[in-house]
This record gives C-alpha cells, sequence and structure tokens, in this order.
C-alpha cells in the first residue's frame, strides 16, 4: 500500500483506488478522511463527515471518518492502506 500524491493543476486525476485522504498537518500530524474505523496508538477521531458541511464535489465523504494522526502512525496506515494526498503548485 502507499501514499498516491496527485498534482491536479497538472491535469492528473484522483486516484480512485484508495481508502482515504491524507492531508499535512504540521510537523508531527496528518489529518485522515476515511470511510474505515481507524484505532491505535496515535489516532484521534475527530468527527464524522456529514453531507450539509461539504462542497458539491465532496458529498463522496458523507458518513466519512475524519482523524488527527501522529507521523509514526500515519506509517504505520501507509502500511495498510492506500492514501491519496493532493499537491497544488505554489
Amino acid at each position: 500500500m502507499a501514499i498516491l500524491t496527485y498534482w491536479p493543476e497538472m491535469g492528473q486525476a484522483k486516484p480512485t483506488n484508495i481508502d482515504g485522504n491524507i492531508s499535512y498537518g504540521g510537523p508531527s500530524h496528518y489529518f485522515i478522511e476515511t470511510p474505515h474505523t481507524l484505532r491505535g496508538r496515535g489516532v484521534r477521531f475527530i468527527e464524522t463527515l456529514r453531507a450539509d458541511r461539504l462542497t458539491e464535489q465532496g458529498q463522496y465523504k458523507a458518513g466519512w471518518n475524519y482523524y488527527r494522526v501522529t507521523e509514526n502512525a500515519a506509517l504505520g496506515l501507509e502500511l495498510r492502506m492506500n492514501l491519496a494526498r493532493e499537491s497544488l503548485l505554489d
């Protein structure tokens, strides 16, 4: 499994074979959105995503779980899941 990075500004589409989305949250943690339930050391549940709080493009994530995970937990999840990370050009 892996973290699959894509660049929409370069015309790349989001990978379709993913178990969730990952985004950088600072020097020691990441945020993960996934339909799966995550547990373990370094994993903190934040909320379940609601349709009324998502954009039209993000409606597919309604019901997904939102987590804050430590860097070590993210490395462990990367071994078990395919996670997509959107990268934008500066």
